[in-house]
């Protein structure tokens, strides 16, 4: 018989359906779309993309220096209010 394997840890960082619109000159800019992932404690994450994909868009999301338009962000399993405004 093989040992059950262990169960997995809850996610220290998850996002779900994470979406972020900016309002340009030439009408609505859909930047992030339904982006969701999960990182565990002590897990090392890139995000690679080319220019303009909205890896910093989402950084900025992360650390609470942009409102998301929709979606969820928990951490410790606890969902964060949008941030903005709170940092620093």
């Amino acid at each position: 018989m093989r040992p059950e394997a262990p169960a997995a840890a809850a996610p220290k960082l998850q996002v779900r359906s994470l979406s972020k619109r900016f309002d340009g000159e030439r009408g609505p800019v859909q930047v992030l779309d339904d982006i969701s992932l999960d990182a565990a404690r002590g897990e090392f994450v890139s995000i690679i993309g080319p220019s303009g994909c909205g890896k910093s868009t989402l950084f900025n999301i992360l650390t609470g220096l942009l409102d998301h338009d929709a979606g969820t962000i928990a951490l410790d399993g606890q969902l964060l209010p949008h941030l903005r405004g709170r940092v620093g």
